[in-house]
C-alpha cells in the first residue's frame, strides 16, 4: 500500500499536480479521471474533481 498527501497546485480538467511541502520539484502529475471528493455539505452539494488547493491523501 502506498500513502501520498499534498496539496493540488495546478488543475487541468480531471488530471492535476499534486504538491508535498518538501521542495519546488517534489510531486506527482496525477491523471485520476476517476478520482473525486464527495460532497461536504453546506461547502459543495455534489462529488468533485479536485481543484487548487484541496489538500488530499491518495492511498493505492
Amino acid at each position: 500500500m502506498v500513502t501520498v498527501s499534498g496539496k493540488v497546485t495546478e488543475a487541468f480538467g480531471d488530471t492535476w499536480y499534486l504538491q508535498d511541502d518538501y521542495g519546488a520539484w517534489s510531486g506527482l502529475y496525477v491523471v485520476g479521471p476517476d478520482v473525486v471528493i464527495p460532497a461536504n455539505i453546506p461547502y459543495w452539494n455534489t462529488d468533485r474533481q479536485p481543484e487548487v488547493g484541496d489538500v488530499l491523501e491518495l492511498i493505492n
